[in-house]
């Protein structure tokens, strides 16, 4: 940021928006997600929060951001699901026309030695923590390439 400028200003700049939209997936979780997210909220962006499975925690959690005058949105879901992260993006624009920022925070993993690893928990964290931000990447990377 420019040391003269606001937040708008900057947001304008960037994103031909005062108040530019970001996706942050993983980020209902209190864990790096959410504070990325918290971030982007101080920076005036209008901010999606996501969760595997939102639970009445993350829905709370929403409403109190939504309650401090932030504009955002809660989408869950897998994220290894395609049709799943394209049914995101119609969400997204459904509420704020446009999407400008997505950030992959989502992850598994499981704190376990070598010997409990198995083929199978290789295959989950593949799934989810390279296959899953290459299809968001995908998908909400055309999205925003189409819009003006």
């Amino acid at each position: 940021m420019r040391p003269d400028e606001s937040f708008d200003q900057r947001n304008i700049r960037l994103y031909d928006s005062p108040h530019p939209v970001a996706v942050v997936t993983g980020s209902s979780a209190p864990r790096v997600g959410r504070r990325i997210a918290e971030y982007l909220l101080a920076q005036d962006f209008r901010v999606i929060f996501h969760a595997h499975q939102a639970t009445d925690a993350d829905r709370q959690f929403v409403s109190t951001i939504k309650a401090q005058g932030h504009e955002t949105l809660l989408i869950s879901g897998d994220i290894q699901d395609e049709e799943q992260v394209m049914a995101w993006i119609a969400q997204v624009h459904e509420a704020f026309g446009r999407v400008d920022v997505l950030v992959n925070s989502a992850a598994a993993w499981q704190p376990q030695t070598l010997e409990q690893n198995c083929r199978k928990t290789y295959e989950k964290f593949f799934q989810v923590n390279a296959l899953g931000p290459a299809l968001c990447c995908q998908h909400f990377g055309l999205a925003m390439t189409e819009q003006p």
